[in-house]
């Protein structure tokens, strides 16, 4: 079975307006824990699909604590 052209996104962002409340569909990330250059947010509300040829070279890495919390995230947001 061939792969897909496509790949299914979340983004992060270093300044989330919501992240004082703290809502289930976003999930905070030390820039430590994932060997970027600021400390961030996942932004499970805002998912999407580009064109995988779209992809630059990897930035940062997820540990599978953050993998398991985005997991929650994903569910609340789909209703799953």
């Amino acid at each position: 079975m061939a792969r897909s052209s496509t790949v299914v996104v979340v983004p992060m962002t270093s300044k989330a307006r919501s992240s004082l409340l703290r809502p289930p569909y976003l999930v905070e990330v030390s820039a430590r824990e994932s060997g970027l250059s600021k400390d961030g947010w996942v932004k499970a509300d805002q998912i999407v699909t580009i064109d995988a040829s779209e992809l630059g070279d990897r930035a940062g890495r997820l540990p599978q604590g953050k993998i398991d919390e985005l997991d929650a995230a994903l569910r609340f947001v789909l209703a799953l």
